[in-house]
């Protein structure tokens, strides 16, 4: 088996971006609600959602680029301490450099996707209230406790979501350019009480690189990533000792489990 530094936990640095990752979601619930309250009150039932705030969106983007960037330097530390040949080169500078445009395209995603799930709700209670002849105020309520009952949690599943998905995208840019210095993935898996069937069945489990499909996050609040296995010419390793081959499709929930948007 090969060994990594890299213990399968959340690493402080990706902790420390999730929680920031959680403030910005947080800020963008709270700015469309704002802007929904303004529209209850212009009696506005065509209310069409607000374009988000320049800071607000370079503020989601520093926060994804922060994840890309994290995955990148790990996943380079590790191969680089599997790799026990000194001619095993890794690029000086992460392939993420070469294509920051199209990965704050990406963040960008992230925070209107937000948006736009923020707004259908919150339209259809501004819609419908005004439709019924209620008050700005009482719309207005409607719309607070409406977002009251599930912002944090559903903020905070967000950024959990969305951390392990750029965070394994940052892993993966990097593991892509070490080319066939890199034989395949290995899933890690963070095991807890937390930990969901779907992730604990891929555990310790691996997949040729020719053949990797099926990228986390696999299901909200997901935290597994994945990180190389070295080609044998390496490491003088066999990459795929009995038990480790994954031996059916992931099964991920609905909408999950897809492959990565490598922006190289």
């Amino acid at each position: 088996m090969i060994h990594f530094a890299v213990a399968p936990t959340r690493a402080a640095g990706v902790n420390a971006a999730e929680k920031r990752l959680a403030r910005d979601m947080l800020a963008v619930q709270a700015y469309v609600l704002s802007e929904a309250e303004q529209a209850s009150k212009r009696r506005d039932v065509t209310w069409r959602k607000p374009r988000m705030p320049k800071a607000l969106a370079r503020r989601t983007q520093e926060t994804v680029l922060t994840l890309l960037r994290l995955g990148v330097r790990d996943a380079r530390e590790e191969m680089q301490e599997a790799s026990r040949r000194p001619f095993v080169a890794f690029a000086e500078e992460p392939v993420l450099e070469a294509d920051i445009a199209a990965y704050r395209r990406l963040a960008s995603v992230l925070a209107e996707q937000m948006a736009d799930e923020q707004y259908d709700r919150l339209k259809e209670i501004l819609v419908s209230g005004l439709r019924s002849g209620m008050t700005d105020r009482e719309i207005g309520r409607e719309l607070r406790e409406a977002d009251l009952l599930q912002s944090g949690a559903h903020a905070k599943t967000w950024a959990r979501t969305e951390t392990t998905r750029y965070y394994t995208i940052g892993r993966a840019t990097e593991i892509e350019a070490a080319g066939d210095a890199v034989w395949g993935y290995e899933y890690v898996v963070i095991e807890d009480t937390r930990t969901t069937t779907i992730c604990q069945a891929l555990v310790g489990k691996r997949v040729p690189k020719d053949e990797m499909t099926s990228y986390p996050p696999f299901h909200y609040n997901c935290r597994t990533t994945i990180m190389a296995v070295m080609a044998q010419w390496v490491t003088d390793e066999d990459p795929a000792p009995d038990g480790t081959l994954l031996d059916g499709p992931v099964s991920p929930a609905e909408g999950f489990g897809q492959p990565l948007p490598l922006a190289a």
